[in-house]
C-alpha cells in the first residue's frame, strides 16, 4: 500500500504579534484517518505540535515562525514514503510552505507531491505554473482524494482518473473533474490523533 506523509507547516505569525492560534492539526488527521481506514499507512509531520517553543525569525524579521523550521520537517519525511501531501489554508503560509516543498522535492525528487487546502482551491492554476515541485493540486475537501491518489500511486496509475484534482496538461492546467462533496459527514472516521503530538 502507498505510505502517506502529511506536513503541517510551523505556524507564522507577524512579528508584532504577541501570540497566534495554537490548534491540533485537524485537517491532515482527518485525512490520515480516512487513508488508514483505507488501508493506507499514514504519518503526520506535526510542525508545530513537533515543538511549539521553538521560534525562528523569516523574511527579514517581518514573521515568525513557531515550531519546526521547514528544514526540520522535511528531515522528519521517512524515507519509505511513496506520497507527500502539504495543505496552505492562509495565503499568507505560501511564500514558507512553497520553500518547504521545495526542500522536500530536493530531498524526494521522484515522490509525487500532492497540495491542497483553501489557499491551492482559489488558485490551483497558480499554483502549478508557479511552483514546478508540486505534481497536483487538491480541490475542496480532502479525504476521499486523498485515498484516490495513495490508490492510484500504489497502483503506478496515472492521476488524471482521480476526480477533484487540478494537473499539469499541454503546457497548462486542467480539471478532472468536480468532486461531490461528503454529505453524511459521519462517514467520515475520526481524527488520527494519535499521530500528533497532542500533550505538546
Amino acid at each position: 500500500m502507498a505510505i502517506v506523509t502529511l506536513l503541517r507547516p510551523p505556524l507564522l505569525v507577524p512579528t508584532w504579534s504577541d501570540s497566534g492560534p495554537m490548534t491540533p492539526p485537524i485537517g491532515p488527521a482527518y485525512l490520515a484517518a480516512s487513508l488508514r481506514r483505507a488501508g493506507h499507512p499514514a504519518r503526520i509531520v506535526d510542525g508545530l505540535g513537533e515543538n511549539p517553543f521553538q521560534v525562528t525569525s523569516l523574511f527579514a524579521n517581518k514573521v515568525t515562525a513557531i515550531g519546526l523550521r521547514s528544514e526540520e520537517i522535511v528531515e522528519k519525511i521517512e524515507p519509505d514514503t511513496t506520497l507527500i501531501g502539504v495543505s496552505c489554508m492562509f495565503s499568507q503560509d505560501w511564500p514558507e510552505i512553497r520553500r518547504m516543498i521545495a526542500l522536500a522535492r530536493r530531498r524526494f525528487p521522484n515522490i509525487p507531491i500532492v497540495a491542497g487546502g483553501e489557499h491551492i482551491t482559489a488558485v490551483a492554476d497558480f499554483t502549478l505554473d508557479s511552483t514546478p515541485e508540486v505534481d497536483v493540486c487538491a480541490i475542496g475537501e480532502g479525504e476521499e482524494t486523498i485515498v484516490d491518489l495513495a490508490t492510484a500511486v500504489d497502483r503506478g496509475s496515472s492521476f488524471d482518473t482521480v476526480p477533484g484534482l487540478v494537473v499539469r496538461a499541454d503546457g497548462g492546467t486542467r480539471t478532472t473533474g468536480a468532486r461531490a462533496r461528503i454529505r453524511n459527514i459521519d462517514d467520515i472516521p475520526l481524527p488520527a490523533w494519535d499521530l500528533v503530538p497532542l500533550e505538546n
